[in-house]
């Protein structure tokens, strides 16, 4: 969809797709290292091969949490960024095409309904009369 702004013409999906690209690589060359990192103390490669210990605790227990922690923030880091390129990517087309207004309508009667119930006059909103 092509739009135009003070005599320039922007594509808004163009946006939209280079900014999950962007946030597609940005996760995915981010999460590696720490991926990597708990795949060698699973796989017990160097550096974490784990010395002789007689404890239950596995070896390197808090550089794995740390690590997958690290994967985890990182991650909805990520999802955070996609949600608010979705927000401004349909905010954008709302803009455009104008909201619907059968929603305007459903949610007036809706909050009727409720302001109704509240005062006593209808059956509660889970009333629907045959």
């Amino acid at each position: 969809m092509t739009i135009t702004y003070q005599d320039n013409e922007m594509d808004i999906r163009y946006f939209l797709e280079q900014r999950l690209a962007f946030i597609k690589q940005l996760y995915l060359n981010g999460a590696s290292p720490f991926e990597d990192r708990k795949r060698k103390i699973e796989s017990e490669e160097a550096p974490f091969i784990p010395p002789y210990s007689e404890d239950g605790e596995p070896a390197y227990l808090n550089e794995w949490l740390e690590a997958d922690s690290s994967v985890q923030v990182l991650g909805s880091a990520c999802l955070s960024m996609i949600a608010a390129s979705l927000h401004l990517y349909f905010k954008e087309w709302e803009r455009l095409l104008g909201s619907a207004p059968w929603a305007f309508t459903q949610i007036r009667i809706q909050k009727w309904r409720m302001a109704k119930w509240l005062q006593g006059i209808l059956p509660g909103p889970w009333f629907r009369p045959v």
